[in-house]
């Protein structure tokens, strides 16, 4: 019966595996694969696999590529924030509905200030015959 119960024991030991998981969009996967069967048309030598390709991939990343991460990331409302938080640390605490305010007016006098230069443009050229 001792036995029996050793034996369970011993075969219910689980080995921490060395890998993982990642999930990867289709398109990635594509890509991935159709970079190693570029690598991996050659007459000699072992197969690339995806691990080595990938530790090449990172091996090249540097604090610009990893910022560049960083900023492709936000969403609209993150940046929306981080100019809040930039605007309040130059120009002093406001409300985060005042900054919104403050940018809407931003724009509009920005898009009439293009609009005007449209027709001082288009009035120009009226009267150098379209020249």
């Amino acid at each position: 019966m001792e036995q029996k119960e050793t034996a369970k024991k011993k075969s219910s030991t689980k080995v921490k595996s060395q890998s993982g998981t990642i999930r990867l969009s289709k398109d990635t996967i594509k890509k991935i694969a159709s970079d190693l069967a570029k690598i991996n048309k050659k007459e000699l030598g072992r197969k690339v696999k995806a691990e080595a390709y990938m530790v090449e991939a990172i091996s090249g990343m540097n604090e610009a590529k990893i910022e560049k991460l960083r900023q492709n990331s936000l969403t609209p409302a993150d940046k929306t924030r981080v100019l809040y938080q930039t605007y309040c640390k130059n120009h002093g605490q406001i409300t985060f509905e005042e900054f919104n305010f403050q940018m809407a007016q931003a724009q509009l006098k920005a898009l009439n200030s293009t609009q005007i230069d449209a027709k001082k443009n288009q009035h120009f050229v009226e009267e150098n015959g379209g020249k």
